[in-house]
């Protein structure tokens, strides 16, 4: 397994990936990156495609460490190349390969030549590919997973791995939306824990409109570049009431409590959380 991530690391300053200046498409990234760095707001470049996200955040944070350079916003995404290997083995690992096997498919993949180019740029298609085999992957171990516990935490790192992927590429999307369906078909335990997610999603929403506020990020400014500011919001507030979103949950699937819509229990509940 680490051997795949070092076979990335060599081959991708085999390339002599310090030439200070944008290849491929990945100078407009860059200025996406630059862009949130100095003004921290998100602005989509209309030329490209892909909106960037997750990825102009993590290139932002690159530059305020050791400054702009196209060199140093390349490098930075060396994690998720190397980690897009390390998961390719361990996909291969769970499907029943064995060591040898798992190693030289890996290999195959991170060493090719469609591959080492983007892992050694700054384009999206590298953090975005690993997004999706860290959804896929956790579709497997959720799918395999004998604990509620363990299928619950793999369901959510499904969905963040695939949000995350999705705000840099939209096809990061895909996993989610297209296989946990499958995998509330396939299995129960999977159908019961993404039901007490959903219940609780639905609980935390309708808290949080009933109180008047908005239950999403919504951009709070769009002006006519195009910039994006979005709106502060207290994570650590959102995950105490989400929490006690989902233990509701479990009492009311649980049959413990009965679900009254009134208003009376609306503002009740607004006063707990």
């Amino acid at each position: 397994m680490a051997a795949s991530a070092v076979a990335v690391l060599v081959a991708v300053f085999a390339t002599n990936p310090f030439l200070d200046m944008g290849t491929n498409d990945d100078w407009s990234f860059a200025y996406g990156a630059l862009k949130f760095a100095q003004t921290g707001r998100l602005v989509y470049c209309s030329w490209s495609r892909p909106f960037l996200g997750l990825q102009a955040v993590w290139g932002a944070a690159a530059i305020h460490v050791f400054g702009f350079s196209f060199t140093v916003l390349r490098l930075s995404l060396l994690p998720f190349a190397m980690g897009s290997a390390v998961l390719v083995y361990l996909l291969a690992r769970r499907v029943g390969l064995n060591a040898g096997l798992a190693l030289f498919g890996t290999l195959t993949f991170s060493l090719s030549p469609l591959y080492v180019p983007l892992a050694a740029s700054f384009m999206t298609e590298t953090p975005n590919l690993f997004f999706i085999l860290l959804s896929l992957y956790g579709c497997i171990a959720a799918l395999r997973s004998h604990r509620n516990g363990a299928c619950a935490l793999w369901l959510a790192i499904v969905t963040l791995a695939g949000i995350a992927g999705g705000t840099v590429r939209q096809t990061g999307f895909m996993v989610p939306l297209s296989m946990l369906p499958v995998l509330m078909i396939c299995s129960s335990r999977i159908r019961g824990r993404f039901t007490l997610q959903a219940t609780a999603a639905a609980l935390w929403s309708k808290t949080k409109l009933s109180k008047g506020e908005q239950a999403v990020l919504l951009p709070k400014e769009l002006d006519a570049s195009l910039s994006l500011t979005v709106e502060h919001i207290d994570l650590m507030a959102e995950a105490k009431t989400f929490a006690e979103a989902f233990r509701l949950s479990q009492r009311l699937i649980g049959g413990e409590l009965e679900f009254d819509d009134s208003p009376e229990v609306i503002e009740a509940s607004d006063d707990a959380t």
